[in-house]
Order: C-alpha cells, then sequence, then structure tokens
C-alpha cells in the first residue's frame, strides 16, 4: 500500500509541475492586462487539474475581456480587409470558446464566429478574384495568372474564374503575336480555349493562322518536317479537308524514302553455318525501324519515289576457336595408410606422406570472329554519297581445362584436403575447376555481325533521318 500510495503522489506532482508553471504565467498576464493570453494559460493549468479553484477563478476573471479584446482584433483585419488573417483569427475564438465550454467558462455571449469566418474566406477569394480582373485591366497577365490561379485552387467552380484565366491567355497571346513571337502567341491562344473549356472569342482562328502561317513559311525554306507538324495542328483547328492539299504536298517534302540493299559477300557458303549477308540484312533492317523517325519509310525495291539507296561489300567474315594442349608435371602430396612402431616397440596404424609426380593436361581454348565491310548511302537525284567502313570483332574469355591422368599408374580424384588419395597444389585444384566450355563459333560471329548492323543502321539514320534545323520567323504573313 505505501509504494502504491507513493506512486500515486509522484505522478500527481508530475501533473501539477506543469499546472504550475501555466498558472503563474498567466497571474503574468493577468498584471500586465493582456487577458487573452492570460485566459489561455489559465485553461492549459486547468487541463493538467480540471478542480483547481484558483485557477477557475482566474480563468473567470478575464475569459470575457479577454474574448472581447480578441474579437475586435479580427473585426479590424475585417476593416482592414485582411480577410484571411481574420478568418484565422476567428477560427482561433472558435477553439477558445469550445475549450471555456469544457470547463463550464462560456458565461457570455458570442457571435457566430463558424460563419464569421466562412464569411471572411469568401470575401478574400472575391479580393483575389477582383485583383485578377484589376491585373487584367491593366494587362499585367502575370499577376492575373496568378490571382485567378489562387482563386481556382480555392474555389475550382467559382463564377468567372474560367473565363478571367482564359482572358490572360488571350491576352498574352496578343502581345506575343505583336512581339512576334508566333509559336509562343498560338500556344496562349489554344491555352485560352482549354482553359474555358470552350471557343474564346477568335483564339482559335488566331491559332489556326499561325500554325498555318508558320508551316507555309518552313515548307519554303525546305524545313518540311516542321512545316508538315505545323500544318497539322492548323488542320485539326479549322474544318476538315480545309488544309489537306498543303499537309500532303508538306509530307511529301519531308518523307525520305529509302531502299537497303543487301551487302554484296565473297562469302556466299557462310561463316559457321549462318548466313553473313542475310542476317546483317535483317538485323540492320531491324535496327533501323526501331530508330526511324514517322518521315523514314523503307521500301523493298526501287521506283520513283526512292530518295536514297544503300548498297555496300562485305569484304571479311570469319570466326573460329583453337585449341592447344599442354603436358604439365606438378608435386603432389600422396597420403596413404601405414603402420608405426613406437618407441614403446607397440605397432601402430597411421597417415604417411610421400611426393609423388602428378601428370595433368592443361587445355586452352579461346575464339574469335571478324566482320569487315563498307557502305554507302547515295542520293538518287544529286547522286551525292556519304560512305562509311564497318568492322568488328569478337573475342571469346580463354577457358582453361585440367585433363589429370594418373599417379602411378592409378587415376587422381581431385581434392584439397583428405587422409587418403593424392593431394595437389590449390592452384592445380582451382586450374582443374576452371570453366571448360568450349567458345561457340556461332555466338561469336553473330554478335559480331550485331555490332556491324548497328554502325550500318546509325549510318543511315544520321545520314537520311537527321532533324533539319529550323528556326521561326519574325516577319509573318497571316491569313485572317
Amino acid at each position: 500500500m505505501r509504494i502504491w500510495g507513493l506512486a500515486l503522489a509522484l505522478v500527481l506532482m508530475g501533473t501539477a509541475c506543469p499546472a504550475n508553471h501555466h498558472y503563474k504565467i498567466a497571474a503574468q498576464h493577468e498584471l500586465a492586462g493582456r487577458e487573452y493570453q492570460a485566459a489561455r494559460e489559465y485553461l492549459e493549468a486547468l487541463s493538467r487539474r480540471p478542480s483547481w479553484v484558483d485557477a477557475q477563478v482566474g480563468l473567470a476573471n478575464v475569459a470575457q475581456i479577454g474574448f472581447e479584446r480578441r474579437l475586435r482584433a479580427a473585426e479590424e483585419l475585417e476593416d482592414a480587409r485582411k480577410y484571411r488573417d481574420a478568418a484565422a483569427v476567428y477560427d482561433e475564438l472558435d477553439r477558445f470558446v469550445a475549450q471555456l465550454r469544457r470547463f463550464n467558462a462560456d458565461t457570455f455571449a458570442t457571435p457566430d464566429l463558424v460563419g464569421r469566418a466562412a464569411a471572411m474566406r469568401d470575401a478574400a477569394v472575391a479580393m483575389e478574384f477582383e485583383q485578377g480582373e484589376q491585373a487584367l485591366a491593366r494587362r499585367d497577365w502575370g499577376a492575373a495568372f496568378d490571382h485567378f490561379n489562387k482563386v481556382k485552387q480555392e474555389r475550382p467552380r467559382y463564377p468567372g474564374v474560367d473565363l478571367g484565366i482564359a482572358k490572360a491567355w488571350y491576352g498574352s497571346g496578343l502581345d506575343r503575336e505583336a512581339e512576334g513571337a508566333w509559336r509562343d502567341a498560338a500556344g496562349a491562344f489554344l491555352s485560352a480555349v482549354d482553359a474555358l473549356g470552350a471557343p474564346h472569342a477568335d483564339a482559335v482562328a488566331r491559332a489556326a493562322s499561325i500554325y498555318e502561317a508558320l508551316g507555309d513559311y518552313h515548307v519554303a525554306q525546305g524545313a518540311c518536317r516542321q512545316g508538315w507538324r505545323d500544318l497539322v495542328t492548323a488542320s485539326k483547328l479549322l474544318p476538315p479537308g480545309e488544309l489537306q492539299a498543303k499537309v500532303d504536298n508538306a509530307w511529301v517534302c519531308a518523307e525520305q524514302v529509302v531502299v537497303i540493299h543487301p551487302l554484296q559477300s565473297k562469302f556466299p557458303g557462310g561463316v559457321s553455318g549462318m548466313d553473313a549477308t542475310a542476317l546483317l540484312y535483317q538485323r540492320t533492317l531491324e535496327k533501323v525501324r526501331t530508330g526511324a523517325s514517322e518521315f523514314f519509310t523503307l521500301r523493298d525495291a526501287l521506283n520513283n519515289d526512292v530518295d536514297f539507296v544503300v548498297d555496300g561489300d562485305l569484304v571479311e567474315a570469319w570466326a573460329e576457336t583453337r585449341e592447344q594442349r599442354r603436358d604439365r608435371v606438378v608435386t603432389g602430396v600422396e597420403r596413404y595408410a601405414c603402420d608405426v612402431v613406437g618407441a614403446d616397440g607397440v605397432t601402430s596404424t597411421s597417415t604417411c606422406e610421400d611426393g609423388v609426380d602428378v601428370r595433368y593436361t592443361e587445355v586452352n581454348f579461346d575464339g574469335q570472329a571478324q566482320v569487315q565491310g563498307s557502305a554507302r548511302v547515295v542520293h538518287r537525284v544529286s547522286r551525292v554519297q556519304r560512305a562509311v567502313r564497318l568492322g568488328a570483332g569478337q573475342t571469346a574469355p580463354v577457358h582453361f581445362v585440367t585433363d589429370f591422368k594418373s599417379v602411378a599408374g592409378v587415376p587422381v580424384a581431385v581434392q584439397a584436403s583428405g587422409d587418403r588419395g593424392v593431394i595437389l597444389p590449390q592452384d592445380i585444384v582451382d586450374l582443374g575447376l576452371a570453366d571448360s566450355a568450349r567458345p561457340d563459333e556461332r555466338v561469336l560471329f553473330s554478335a559480331a555481325l550485331d555490332e556491324v548492323a548497328a554502325q550500318l543502321a546509325d549510318h543511315i539514320l544520321v545520314t537520311v533521318d537527321t532533324e533539319p534545323q529550323w528556326q521561326d520567323p519574325v516577319q509573318l504573313k497571316l491569313k485572317r
């Protein structure tokens, strides 16, 4: 009983100490005329000692006065149009009253604090929207975006906010258009439509006009890929078919049609049972198709629309594996059971060791493959050609095999320890456990072919399918 009583006393002391601390701070605030802060500290003390009469009396003395002063502070923030700050104070006062109610200290009337806080938040959003409208009026598009986006973040369906964002995008587009930043202007006009979810003013027509003019300009400059992209974008904004002829013409200009011939080879019989030319051709086609753009088109045979022809020669293609064998001798230790006579004349069985020659054959496999050739990419009209040398080699790692023979005519079991048999040096044991697989000529040759195919595919794509450089004009003739 004494132990439990002592434990209870310690708990009560631990609870009382923080309560005393808050009570003292509350008294200091009260003496200094800071009733609201005093009330909050009295509440902290009561939360730890709910039955403390002195804290209850102190709270009763300051609660109403503190509340009224804090309420006036909130109303002053409201008058100053600092609505978000006012809302925060009203929320704080609502929590304060809830704490008073817990200790039956809410003995005075209070306004609808929840309603006031909600009204302040409504007023803050309305002011933000008003500031966005003012930014639109002075053509400060960045500020307009900031204000309207804040409104949309708090109230996604706030009346007029989507239209405000659309107006900001549209105004930004007009300014960018006047500066000659055509692509930025067109993007801004389309953003105005996206923001509103519906057409805004003549934003669609302006964007379509800019993209069409950009497309015409780039096609005329020979940057047909970008011209085609711009015309396709414009066509999606206009009635179906209106720009189809221009789009088709730009595609004809942008498309690169290529025929790839198999390289001429001196090895019709194949290498290691593999048709080098056919494999190289197929792998080159696969890599080209994987890396090519939408403007690259492969043809199987020559016709009038082919722009480039690829051909070349395969001048070297081989693969081989080699094997070397060397007879080796190493000294091992033979352990065997033997009879030993002790000093006392007693014979016992023990393990004896003798040096012994261990003969083995070291087998060394290695392999190699080589592919060499050259290729040309020829433009059919200009006859300009770009050539490249092709070459790749593959070498297999060396593989050691130890073929153990015998000791005194008896086959040797490879072991590193034990009481019987022949004990071999550790390096020989490691050699005997090495990988003994013979290199596969087909694997080596296939890897070399794959590397050459990658070289050839890269050369074709760099020559034919590189994106041409282009730059938008400063001056542009628009069709409105």
